[in-house]
């Protein structure tokens, strides 16, 4: 057995040879020969799918990851040349066609998991429902979240919404955001990945929800680490439902 040169684990996104993009946690391996390896949970399957085994990611899935440190950051992409098989309950894949994607982020900022229960409001709709999570990804700038994708409609690109956050501890505040990445999908998940910027106006640094949000992301605010056992998006766990706003 060739012995390993480095591991280290990935967020990674997948794209199948069907066009299908979705979302994994994967740990990275190098060995000696310089081969590399990939190992990561199966993607769960919803329903009376489960009755069936659910398959290993296809032969020429394009793996892109992200590899970042401090100021550095780097977006690399392969594909999946080889099924290795399973073991402890991950399957193993051998990787090729390494190359460098980018080499700067379209983020000034990192985004940081903050436990905190928010809702979404569109400002258009007249529906009187609104989005409820409990928890977000955030930084100063913008907030990303995960949705199902029976919403997908209703998450347009440019459309504004209101944020209210809602801490058990103070009194709640709003921003208004504007959608900048309507639906990164993910179909391990079942969902889309969303994001939205902050309009400027409502984080004015002498304004409430400057000050708080602040505060969140210097009290809770925590980088995301890979979870092997969690596969699909990290935010979905957050997603709460869909409810009539005056019930909430």
């Amino acid at each position: 057995m060739k012995r390993e040169f480095d591991r280290a684990l990935f967020w990674v996104k997948i794209e199948t040879p069907g066009s299908k993009f979705g979302f994994l946690p994967g740990e990275l391996t190098i060995d000696e020969s310089n081969q590399i390896t990939l190992r990561s949970p199966r993607a769960n399957r919803n329903s009376f799918i489960k009755l069936f085994p659910s398959k290993p990611l296809p032969i020429d899935t394009i793996v892109s990851l992200v590899f970042q440190d401090k100021q550095l950051f780097e977006l690399w992409s392969c594909e999946i040349t080889t099924y290795l098989g399973s073991k402890d309950g991950y399957d193993i894949y051998e990787l090729s066609s390494i190359k460098q994607e980018m080499t700067s982020s379209e983020r000034r900022e990192e985004r940081f998991n903050v436990d905190i229960p928010i809702t979404l409001e569109s400002n258009k709709s007249k529906l009187g429902k609104v989005f409820k999570f409990s928890g977000c990804e955030l930084n100063m700038n913008g907030i990303g979240l995960w949705l199902p994708s029976f919403v997908k409609n209703r998450i347009r690109l440019d459309e504004e919404f209101t944020l209210t956050f809602e801490p058990k501890e103070v009194e709640h505040f709003s921003v208004t955001v504007k959608c900048i990445r309507p639906h990164s999908e993910d179909y391990i998940s079942k969902g889309f990945y969303a994001g939205f910027e902050i309009i400027k106006d409502s984080m004015e640094e002498n304004k409430l929800a400057f000050i708080r949000i602040k505060q969140l992301l210097e009290a809770r605010g925590r980088m995301h680490k890979p979870n092997l056992s969690l596969p699909g998006h990290y935010l979905s766990t957050f997603w709460q439902g869909e409810f009539i706003k005056e019930l909430c």
